[in-house]
């Protein structure tokens, strides 16, 4: 059989009170955990997909400037194929931007995606095994208006699964300034999406939720809805 895949925990940490600029063409934060295949057997059975579980995957920043490309914070858990798949579940997948002293320098992303989805294996009947959805998260709490957070591409939170445990696989608060996404947003969730936006979230594009219940409080403006 397949051996069980778990993902760690992978951070990407600034801490309190920083004051430089972080500048990159692109940045990826794994924390996956994927299951082995069954493989094949000359005499005998062909062996089972192994559980897949995700880990804990975290963009955690404060205080200083930064100017991102593409930003994936993945914590998908992937089941393996054979003769039965193995089960995925979804760990979490957190984007956090906590100013304390005051921010340095203006933010911006060319787009962020948030990953914690449950992806079952393959059987060799066609069937797909079973998967739980993660939790994805998001927390802007900005210092200053003029260092507010800018996606200027895309913005989506998927936790996906075939099954879905109580509780929030979207959680969000928005608050001291405007959160601007330039392209559309999505959250797409088995579990419940929680929004709260003191401050505003704003989408030029369309926005787009599917979960199982939606609860906003605050502001989220979308353009194109």
């Amino acid at each position: 059989d397949g051996g069980a895949g778990t993902g760690g925990t992978a951070r990407l940490v600034s801490t309190a009170g920083s004051t430089g600029q972080l500048t990159l063409p692109s940045l990826t934060v794994t924390a996956n955990g994927i299951g082995g295949s069954g493989g094949f057997a000359a005499l005998g059975s062909n062996g089972n997909g192994g559980d897949g579980g995700g880990g804990t995957a975290a963009a955690q920043l404060a205080d200083g400037a930064f100017s991102l490309g593409p930003v994936i914070i993945d914590a998908d858990g992937i089941g393996g194929d054979g003769v039965v798949g193995g089960e995925g579940s979804g760990g979490s997948a957190q984007f956090n931007l906590i100013d304390t002293t005051g921010p340095s320098g203006a933010r911006d992303l060319d787009a962020l995606s948030l990953y914690a989805s449950g992806v079952g294996g393959l059987g060799s009947s066609g069937t797909v095994a079973a998967s739980d959805a993660g939790s994805v998260g998001l927390d802007i709490e900005v210092a200053n208006a003029a260092a507010a957070l800018v996606v200027d591409g895309d913005f989506e939170a998927l936790s996906r699964g075939s099954r879905a445990a109580a509780g929030s696989g979207f959680n969000g608060e928005v608050t001291g300034a405007l959160f601007r996404v330039n392209g559309d947003a999505t959250i797409d969730t088995a579990r419940d999406a929680t929004m709260a936006a003191t401050s505003t979230m704003f989408v030029t594009g369309a926005f787009d939720s599917q979960s199982r219940s939606f609860t906003e409080t605050g502001l989220l403006s979308a353009y194109d809805s």
